[in-house]
């Protein structure tokens, strides 16, 4: 079987797969690579080549998408990447937190019970750390097309009750421990740390420098500047020729 590939990419990276070097010559290889079964299959209206492994340290995986619309497939292929990305980040480090603006909305609690009891600069500020955390599960409910207050009040109820694991659902309220609503620890540490540095940017500078726009010269109504000074202007209401 030849199996013809059109970018070097997908050639690089079939050899990795299959576990075998890259020849420029059409010689035996030294190393045969490692595959079970390859056929081609009909898919949509093109053929594909399969590579197939049955045992489970398969060394890849492919995942084929449709879609009606291409909206919908490249909503679906951005909800592919975002799984994985999560799956690698939990090998990295398994542990989870609350989601659905949960987690959120418990920081904003700790933060205005402790900015509360401070005096000076630091109250003020983590009262508006606070408050800015209250906006992710106040966009949740925005986007869901519920009652931003209504769902807010009921929120902030159940959390300084201790429920923390109250969140924000379709629907509203929503126990996220029930739901299976999960953030991984290390994309929320990430996005609340890069959210700090900005803050203590900004709080650091001095002076902001606006630059002006430059004065657009103004259009000239004469077409024809000369034949106009050579003009004489009107007497007594007529002009001479």
């Amino acid at each position: 079987m030849v199996i013809q590939v059109k970018s070097r990419r997908e050639l690089v990276y079939l050899s990795e797969v299959l576990d075998t070097p890259l020849m420029p010559y059409l010689v035996p290889p030294l190393e045969l690579g490692k595959c079970r079964r390859v056929y081609t299959q009909d898919l949509g209206e093109g053929l594909a080549v399969v590579f197939e492994w049955e045992s489970p340290g398969t060394p890849a995986l492919t995942l084929v998408l449709r879609g009606a619309t291409p909206e919908g497939l490249r909503g679906t292929v951005q909800a592919a990447y975002h799984g994985i990305d999560a799956y690698c980040q939990l090998c990295q480090d398994p542990r989870l937190l609350p989601g659905a603006g949960a987690t959120e909305m418990a920081l904003a609690k700790i933060l205005a019970d402790k900015g509360a009891k401070l005096q000076g600069p630091d109250g003020p500020a983590l009262l508006a750390f606070a408050q800015a955390l209250r906006s992710v599960p106040a966009t949740l409910a925005e986007n869901a097309g519920l009652v931003v207050s209504n769902v807010m009040a009921e929120m902030s109820a159940a959390h300084q009750a201790g429920n923390f694991l109250t969140g924000v659902g379709v629907e509203g309220i929503i126990n996220v421990d029930q739901e299976g609503v999960w953030d991984t620890l290390i994309a929320k540490a990430r996005g609340i740390r890069a959210v700090a540095d900005v803050a203590l940017q900004l709080v650091t500078i001095d002076e902001i420098v606006v630059a002006k726009k430059s004065p657009t010269p103004q259009p000239d109504l004469n077409p024809n500047p000369k034949k106009a000074k050579d003009r004489l202007p009107p007497v007594g209401g007529k002009k001479v020729l």
